[in-house]
């Protein structure tokens, strides 16, 4: 790992524990009310979320200013990527739940919402994959040769 890697990854680590802490106490919880039924959500699980996706924009900036051509760079965007994905996934599987069995005739109004938060999440998470597929070929395109 080179110094200016090290140097970046300890900035954003710092950046991501910080913006934690600031905005999720870890001992706190999160309550969702819909309708009658609470869903308690403790903070930890959110740093789950928030920790890949600080990790996620942060190097993909950087591999698109530097062009995609640090290694190191490249494997920490693809796995927080990654790991962006399968939280989306959970979420998704969430409102996927929310949305198709709830569609009786007496639905309320908060329904609407859920459907459109779903289509949302939907498109952002074949945006991220496209990010994926994108970082990937770049990353083997830029180290074909390298162990040679």
């Amino acid at each position: 790992m080179k110094k200016r890697d090290l140097i970046w990854l300890s900035i954003t680590f710092l950046i991501t524990i910080a913006t934690c802490l600031v905005i999720y106490t870890p001992d706190g919880v999160i309550d969702i009310n819909i309708h009658d039924t609470y869903f308690v959500i403790t903070n930890l699980y959110l740093w789950f979320l928030c920790i890949p996706l600080i990790f996620f924009f942060s190097y993909l900036i950087r591999s698109i200013i530097f062009g995609y051509k640090s290694k190191t760079s490249n494997i920490i965007l693809i796995t927080s990527n990654i790991l962006v994905l399968l939280s989306m996934v959970l979420i998704i599987q969430f409102m996927f739940n929310r949305v198709i069995f709830n569609n009786t005739k007496d639905a309320t109004p908060i329904d609407e919402p859920w459907r459109l938060a779903y289509y949302i999440s939907l498109g952002v998470f074949v945006i991220f994959q496209f990010i994926l597929a994108y970082s990937s070929y770049k990353s083997g395109e830029n180290f074909k040769g390298f162990n040679k």
